[in-house]
């Protein structure tokens, strides 16, 4: 695949680090070509959240295009609340999600709205690829989002969030239902505990995948 990843990212999976965009583009590609394979699904990499940040849609809809964003069901945006994304920076992670049966936008935050601000600014950059009029845009902020108990942990809830809602919907789980309300997963799916066994999960997958390059 097209990402990059250095023993040093792998080292941001163990404890209290909190991961950077190598990691979450790792694993939105890993969720891409392996565990999602063939689902009408786009995982857009941080990278290209950035962009959307920085160049106006005029431009986007040419360098996008590759990407198919008017065929997919779900699109998932991790967004770095980072206030200039010319440089680089940030201090946490949300998502956003654009659900296509719906025409509608959800968002995802662990930790309030940090993130709405450049979440928002997405957001009108994707209905422009979409084609969807300004005064037709909606976007809901989760209030039942999980919520981490620490100052590291955004951007594995963010991958557990994209896994947990993309399994859900390929299960055939009611869109509206599943997108507008996290309440139960916080009790049982996306835990403190299961935040730990996400780090590990994603860190084992990584090195099987450097692994067996290696041995190419």
């Amino acid at each position: 695949g097209d990402a990059t990843i250095r023993a040093t990212d792998v080292e941001l999976l163990d404890g209290c680090n909190w991961l950077n965009d190598n990691v979450i583009s790792f694993a939105y590609e890993y969720y891409g070509m392996v565990f999602f394979p063939g689902a009408r699904f786009l995982f857009v990499p941080p990278p290209t959240v950035q962009m959307m940040l920085l160049l106006p849609s005029s431009d986007l809809a040419m360098l996008l295009s590759p990407l198919s964003f008017a065929t997919q069901d779900l699109i998932f945006l991790p967004i770095n609340n980072n206030k200039d994304p010319s440089r680089a920076g940030g201090s946490h992670w949300s998502l956003l999600v654009y659900v296509a049966s719906l025409k509608q936008f959800f968002y995802y935050d662990s930790a309030g709205t940090i993130g709405l601000k450049n979440a928002r600014s997405v957001t009108s950059q994707v209905a422009a690829l979409l084609s969807i009029p300004s005064r037709s845009v909606v976007l809901e902020s989760e209030t039942h989002t999980p919520q981490q108990g620490n100052g590291y942990d955004c951007g594995v809830y963010v991958l557990s969030i994209t896994e947990y809602l993309a399994s859900k919907y390929l299960a055939g789980c009611s869109p509206k239902d599943m997108f507008s309300d996290l309440r139960d997963a916080g009790k049982d799916d996306i835990t403190p505990k299961s935040i730990e066994q996400t780090r590990r999960r994603i860190k084992k997958t990584i090195e099987d995948i450097i692994a067996e390059r290696n041995t190419k």
